[in-house]
């Protein structure tokens, strides 16, 4: 388990490197086939969960999609992490140069080890932290003061977010309608027709702001989760930093 964990994690990706910068067709159509194939994979899966559940296809299609284009990201953030833990150690010790490194990669790995765990969290970490403030920016318009409302679902129709149902509700005593994602409301399924309930949730300064009941909080608390990961990805740079730079790299350690 450990050599294969070892080749998926750490050769493979160094020697995808080394066959992509020799910047052949092969290498190209490899990289373009790679990409392909994560994409259609994570396509694939969305769409046939959403089927499964009852949700919009399209929606799904598209959630796999953003998966596998974030499992592709991941694995590149990988192997740039450890091509660049590899240069670092050898900065730190100008007697080692990138062979040697590599050799210490997978024999006494602590020489290289905290380097390329510190470049693998803080690219990882500022990228999620990136995504937590647009996450937190696209939710900010929802967190003023809210209340709920019964919806009955006039009719739907197909958009740029998959099914969009039109819902009539009342604030007050004043009837609103408005179109919602199905995204936005996981009560509404594709099964859903005119007639059907579902509760929502609108901002007392906009009405014609709704969402399915509880949505606003549930999404404030992925954006509250994305920052705690950040944090954590964050913090373990800083750690593996430390231990880094506390612990040069030295090659007679290995040669002995």
């Amino acid at each position: 388990m450990r050599g294969l964990l070892r080749t998926v994690f750490v050769e493979a990706p160094l020697r995808f490197y080394d066959y992509a910068n020799t910047g052949s067709i092969g290498a190209r159509l490899l990289g373009l086939a790679v990409l392909v194939g994560a994409l259609g994979t994570g396509a694939g899966v969305g769409a046939g969960v959403a089927f499964v559940l009852h949700r919009d296809v399209e929606s799904g299609l598209t959630v796999g999609l953003i998966v596998g284009c974030l499992v592709t990201v991941l694995y590149a953030v990988l192997m740039f992490s450890l091509l660049l833990g590899v240069s670092l150690a050898a900065q730190a010790n100008s007697e080692v140069g990138r062979r040697s490194g590599r050799h210490a990669l997978g024999h006494g790995g602590a020489t290289v080890t905290p380097f390329v765990v510190a470049a693998f969290f803080g690219i990882l970490g500022s990228f999620i932290a990136v995504v937590t403030v647009v996450m937190a920016l696209s939710e900010w318009p929802y967190r003023g003061p809210r209340a709920e409302a019964a919806g009955i679902v006039q009719g739907w129709t197909s958009g740029k977010d998959g099914r969009v149902f039109t819902v009539q509700y009342t604030v007050g005593t004043a009837p609103h309608t408005s179109p919602i994602p199905i995204a936005d409301d996981p009560q509404l399924t594709l099964n859903s027709v005119p007639g059907d309930r579902t509760r929502l949730e609108y901002q007392l300064n906009d009405p014609s702001r709704v969402r399915g009941a509880g949505q606003a909080d549930e999404e404030w608390s992925t954006v509250k989760l994305s920052a705690a990961v950040a944090a954590g990805c964050l913090a373990a740079t800083a750690v593996s930093s430390a231990i880094a730079l506390r612990r040069p790299s030295s090659p007679d350690r290995h040669d002995r």
